[in-house]
């Protein structure tokens, strides 16, 4: 699943615990894997070699860059569409942590 749908995800889940973050924090986290449970579509890192050499770790090319940008964005987009649920009275601080609890587990 993108990165955007997890933060959104994850955001809309805190919002819905604002008094307790650290339990918002746990929905969120939970609430990747939930999403990871149902079938769906990712898109291919282009410099994830399927046998990375030893060299290639640390090689930085095209599709390096081209992988970077498409994460970013996807990340980006993800920030600002949870920035929707600051209309509805969301508090800055309970949207971030929703959006790192529910990306955290890709990064890991």
């Amino acid at each position: 699943m993108t990165l955007a749908t997890h933060a959104v995800v994850g955001s809309a889940t805190a919002s819905l615990i604002p008094s307790h973050p650290v339990i918002g924090f746990c929905a969120g986290f939970m609430s990747h894997f939930l999403l990871d449970s149902i079938p769906h579509w990712d898109y291919e890192l282009k410099s994830n070699p399927v046998n990375p050499s030893k060299d290639r770790l640390l090689c930085v090319n095209a599709d390096t860059i081209h992988d970077i940008i498409c994460v970013g964005l996807d990340f980006s987009l993800g920030i600002l569409l949870s920035s929707i649920f600051l209309l509805f009275g969301a508090s800055i601080i309970t949207i971030c942590i929703g959006i790192i609890a529910g990306t955290l587990p890709d990064a890991l």
